[in-house]
């Protein structure tokens, strides 16, 4: 097999994950009771400066994403921070370094940097834990939760909170 026919077939199974990711987020974006909240969540990373250099958002912002969600969504939503590996290749054999949120109550997992690795998956991705691509390494995880703050999470979590009034709407 050559490099040009195994790139083809890479980007057909990025095309058809792309296309599955868009079905779930379609699915179960209008019943999730906090949806709205990750679009402003989204919103508020996109538009943070710390965020923007060396690469742009979303690129190496998953942690950043996951902890702003973990921390910014009402606290009657239990969401967890998962890390790990996004998993790629013809045998889902290799691996890059990735964080993403968990809701335990759905088995959903909540993704909003997911499209950094390929463009034609949604910005805000939500699908069921049991699609095979994320493998969460419980080490990464754990290293993770222990970690105190990431890039300026907490000024953009009190800009978010400021701009929504979230904290008041309770």
């Amino acid at each position: 097999m050559t490099l040009q026919s195994q790139s083809l077939e890479e980007f057909t199974r990025l095309q058809e994950l792309a296309e599955e990711l868009n079905y779930f987020t379609q699915k179960y974006s209008p019943h999730l009771p906090y949806y709205s909240q990750l679009v402003s969540i989204r919103e508020s990373l996109e538009q943070a400066p710390e965020l923007q250099f060396p690469y742009r958002f979303p690129t190496t912002c998953c942690q950043n994403a996951t902890r702003l969600v973990s921390k910014a969504l009402d606290p009657e939503f239990i969401i967890s921070e998962l890390s790990g590996g996004y998993r790629f290749g013809e045998n889902l054999d290799h691996y890059l370094h990735h964080a993403w949120n968990y809701d335990p109550e759905r088995n959903i997992y909540l993704d909003l940097t997911l499209d950094q690795f390929f463009l034609e998956f949604p910005p805000i991705a939500i699908f069921p834990s049991s699609l095979p691509f994320l493998k969460e390494m419980y080490v990464y995880t754990e290293r993770q939760r222990k970690t105190k703050e990431y890039l300026g999470v907490n000024r953009i979590l009190a800009q978010f909170k400021n701009k929504t009034h979230w904290s008041q709407d309770k």
